[in-house]
């Protein structure tokens, strides 16, 4: 693993979403918000999402990270690798259990 620099990983959700088709507006809403609360991850750290019925979270090294993000943002970013028009298939039926 290596370093992994905030705006690489906005920039790189912001490409799944524009190929999952959510609009420009809403992708410019909510990556606003998860750059509030993302960091930059170094060698070594643990980032993690969790979503529940209710809302969705990230927690850097088991702290977490800004305030619990929406179920509409959570679900967008869940879909980036669970969506069946995800970029990554093969990785989609391994999430699943297929």
């Amino acid at each position: 693993m290596c370093d992994i620099d905030k705006n690489d990983l906005l920039l790189a959700t912001d490409k799944q979403w524009q190929q999952l088709g959510i609009s420009a507006q809403q992708r410019q809403q909510w990556l606003n918000q998860l750059a509030q609360q993302w960091p930059n991850v170094k060698q070594g750290d643990r980032l993690v999402f969790v979503k529940t019925v209710t809302e969705g979270r990230f927690y850097q090294n088991g702290k977490p990270l800004g305030k619990p993000l929406s179920v509409p943002l959570s679900n967008a970013f869940i879909a980036i690798w669970l969506s069946t028009d995800t970029e990554y298939p093969k990785l989609r039926l391994k999430l699943i259990g297929q």
